[in-house]
């Protein structure tokens, strides 16, 4: 799953609704964006979430069970330091289901 996000300066707002990735819209340096992606399994699966491209961008939980056809939602930070150089970011998070 791809994800984005802007970095500006201070005191602008901005979003991305689209469905196609996790896009976190623009973020003030010292700020934050979260984004929602919700999981289910036909299976018992155990699932393990790798971000790639920054370590800005963090899962609230990771390395759990999810039940057969129960949905989990999982939220996605991209935490934006003071000093982070203005410009675009992106990368992929990686989801890997395995059955238990």
């Amino acid at each position: 799953i791809k994800y984005d996000y802007r970095v500006i300066g201070t005191h602008h707002l901005g979003f991305n609704a689209d469905t196609a990735a996790l896009h976190f819209g623009i973020i003030n340096q010292g700020g934050a964006g979260v984004r929602d992606l919700e999981l289910k399994s036909e299976e018992p699966a155990k699932v393990l979430i790798k971000v790639l491209g920054t370590d800005d961008v963090f899962p609230n939980i990771n390395n759990f069970i999810i039940q057969p056809n129960k949905t989990i939602a999982v939220q996605f930070t991209a935490k934006v330091h003071p000093d982070t150089p203005i410009g675009n970011y992106s990368g992929k998070i990686r989801l890997v289901f395995k059955r238990v």
